[in-house]
C-alpha cells in the first residue's frame, strides 16, 4: 500500500498552525516519526484488512452463485442413461441406469486408443461391440461421460461408434462434470445406497444420476468439493461452509420435494428439518404406506408447530405418489376426480387451539389437492374460496382450463388485510402452473452431441457453441468440447453477465500452448 506524501505534508501544516510556540525542527521530527512508526502502518493495515474482506466476500458470492446454478441444472427425465467414468489403465467404468436412476447393469470397458491404454485394438473392438449389445438390450439413448482423465479419448471412441451407426437407434452423449464423484463413492451414504458395488463403479453411477436428477446427486457431496469457486482454500472455512449450506437449503426448498418419493438426504436440506426429523418422516412414511396429505406430517414425532410451519410449504403430496391411496382408488374403481376431499374449514373444527391434533383425534387420510402445490396450509382457506368464486374445482389443479382461468385474475383485486398483494401473487403463481412444472426448467440443461471436436482442427475466428463451466471475477471458463476449457475474459463479454451452465456462442480469438482465448458472440439460454 502506497500512501501519498501529501498526507504527511498536510499533517505538518496542521501541526504548525496549532503548535506555533513549539520549535519547527521538533514538530517536523515528531510528525515524521508518528507517520513512519504509527500512522502509516495503521492505515496500511486498515486498507489491507478492508481489501481482504472485500475479496473474501466477493469470492464467497461467486462460489455461492456458481453452486446455486450447478444445483439447479435442469434434470433430463424419462430416459435411460449409460454412464462412463473414463480411464486408461483400469478402463472405463460403465453403469446403466433406468429412468429412476436405479442400476441395471455395470461393467468395465476398454474403449480408447493411445499408448497409455494397456489393451490392444482387438480388445477395444470387442468392448465397443459389447457396448452396442448393451444398448440394444437395455435400450438407453443417452451416454454420460465424466470429464476427468481420458474423457476426450473416450468421447472420440463413442462418437466413432455413433457415426458408424453401430447403435440400434438414435444415441447421443453429453459430457458431465465429475468433480466430487470419487469423494462421494467412498462415503457412508454411497456404501448404504450401493453396498454391492465397487467404489469405482459408484462414481459412474453418480455421473449418470447427475443427468437424471442433478440436485439430488450434488446434494450428497460437500459443496467445497464441487470446485465451482475460486480461492476457496484462502477463505475462512466456517464462513464459506455456512453460506454454501444456506444455498443448498434454498435450492432444495424452492425446488420442492415429493414427500412420498424423496430420499432422506434431500429431506435433511429442507428448511426447518434436521437429520433426526427427516429420518422420522421417512420412518412414518414407511409405517403409513405413504402420506395421503400434508396434515399427516404434523403427527410425526419431532415435528412441532413451528417446524411444521417452516417446512411444510416445500413438501408436496401427490395423490398418485401414495401407494396406499392409489391402491384404494383402484379397488373402488375411482379416478382422481372421485377422491375424497375435506375442506379446510371442516378440518379446523377438529383441531385444538394449539393447531395440533390430540391423541384422541386421528388425522384424516383424504386427499387434499392443494398439497400438490407450493401454497402453504395457512393460505388454504383463502385459496379454496378464491377457486370456488371462479367456478373452478380443486381437483382440476394443473389442467389447461384451470391454469387459463387463474392467469386472468388480477392480484390487486383480491388482496385483504391478512393477504397482501405479495402473498396473493404467490398463490396465483402456484395455481397457474401445471403440476409437472419444475422450478429448474428455467435453468440450463446439458448439451448433447453426436460427434467430437478436436483442438487441432480449430482455427482462429471459428464460431463455437459451449457451456459455461466456471465463473470468476476476471471472466468465465467455457467448455467448447475440446481438451480444455477456454477463457472468456471480462473484456470480451460485451457487457454481459454470465452464470454457470449457460449455453453461449463464442468465437475463437487465440489458441496456443498457454490456453484458448474466446470472445462472446451471443448468450443462447
Amino acid at each position: 500500500v502506497v500512501i501519498a506524501q501529501r498526507g504527511q505534508n498536510a499533517l505538518k501544516q496542521e501541526c504548525n498552525r496549532i503548535l506555533q510556540a513549539v520549535r519547527q525542527d521538533i514538530k517536523t521530527q515528531a510528525v515524521d516519526d508518528a507517520c513512519t512508526r504509527l500512522i502509516f502502518p495503521l492505515v496500511c493495515r486498515k486498507i489491507r484488512s478492508l481489501l481482504t474482506e472485500t475479496a473474501i466476500e466477493g469470492s464467497v458470492d461467486v462460489f455461492a452463485d456458481n453452486l446455486k446454478h450447478l444445483l439447479l441444472t435442469r434434470p433430463i427425465t424419462g430416459i435411460k442413461v449409460a454412464a462412463l467414468d473414463p480411464g486408461f489403465t483400469h478402463g472405463c467404468k460403465l453403469a446403466i441406469l433406468d429412468t429412476d436412476g436405479k442400476v441395471i447393469k455395470t461393467d468395465i470397458l476398454y474403449l480408447q486408443s493411445g499408448n497409455r491404454n494397456v489393451k490392444a485394438a482387438s480388445f477395444r473392438t470387442i468392448d465397443a461391440h459389447k457396448l452396442c449389445k448393451f444398448q440394444s438390450e437395455y435400450n438407453f439413448d443417452t451416454i454420460a461421460i465424466g470429464n476427468g482423465t481420458a474423457c476426450r479419448e473416450t468421447e472420440s471412441a463413442i462418437a466413432k461408434i455413433i457415426n458408424d451407426s453401430k447403435f440400434s437407434g438414435l444415441v447421443k452423449y453429453t459430457i458431465v462434470d465429475e468433480r466430487g464423484a470419487s469423494i462421494y463413492s467412498v462415503t457412508p451414504l454411497a456404501s448404504a445406497e450401493l453396498p454391492t458395488l465397487d467404489s469405482n463403479l459408484r462414481s459412474a453411477v453418480s455421473i449418470g444420476r447427475r443427468v437424471l436428477n442433478p440436485l439430488s446427486e450434488y446434494v450428497k457431496i460437500e459443496p467445497q468439493h464441487l470446485g465451482v469457486g475460486q480461492y476457496q482454500h484462502d477463505i475462512p472455512q466456517t464462513r464459506l461452509s455456512n453460506r454454501l449450506e444456506a444455498v443448498v437449503t434454498e435450492a432444495v426448498s424452492f425446488t420442492g420435494l415429493d414427500v412420498n418419493k424423496c430420499e432422506q438426504h434431500m429431506l435433511e436440506r429442507i428448511a426447518g428439518l434436521t437429520k433426526a426429523r427427516a429420518k422420522a418422516i421417512i420412518s412414518a412414511r414407511a409405517a403409513l404406506g405413504g402420506y395421503s396429505n400434508r396434515e399427516q406430517i404434523r403427527e410425526v414425532k419431532g415435528i412441532g408447530p413451528k417446524t411444521y410451519e417452516q417446512c411444510i410449504g416445500f413438501l408436496r403430496v401427490y395423490p398418485n405418489s401414495c401407494p396406499k391411496t392409489t391402491a384404494k382408488k383402484k379397488a373402488r374403481g375411482e379416478s382422481d376426480e372421485d377422491s375424497d376431499y375435506e375442506p379446510t374449514v371442516a378440518r379446523k373444527r377438529k383441531l385444538k387451539s394449539s393447531g395440533k391434533p390430540s391423541k384422541s383425534q386421528k388425522v384424516s387420510s383424504v386427499v387434499r389437492y392443494l398439497d400438490q402445490t407450493s401454497v402453504h396450509p395457512e393460505s388454504y382457506e383463502f385459496t379454496e374460496k378464491l377457486v370456488k368464486d371462479q367456478g373452478l374445482n380443486l381437483c382440476d389443479i394443473g389442467s389447461k382450463q384451470f391454469v387459463f382461468q387463474i392467469r386472468k385474475l388480477n392480484a390487486g383485486e383480491l388482496i385483504s388485510e391478512k393477504f397482501p398483494v405479495g402473498t396473493v401473487k404467490f398463490i396465483l403463481d402456484a395455481l397457474s402452473q401445471e403440476l409437472s412444472t419444475d422450478y429448474r426448467d428455467q435453468f440450463a440443461k446439458p448439451i448433447f452431441k453426436e460427434n467430437v471436436t478436436c483442438a487441432e482442427s480449430l482455427t482462429v475466428g471459428v464460431e463455437l457453441e459451449g457451456r459455461v463451466s466456471n465463473v470468476t471475477h476476471f471472466g468465465a471458463f467455457v467448455d467448447v468440447g475440446v481438451e480444455r476449457d477456454g477463457l472468456l475474459h471480462t473484456s470480451k463479454m460485451r457487457g454481459q453477465t454470465l452464470r454457470l451452465g449457460q449455453r453461449v456462442l463464442v468465437a475463437l480469438l487465440k489458441k496456443d500452448h498457454k490456453g484458448i482465448g474466446l470472445g462472446l458472440i451471443n448468450v443462447l439460454e
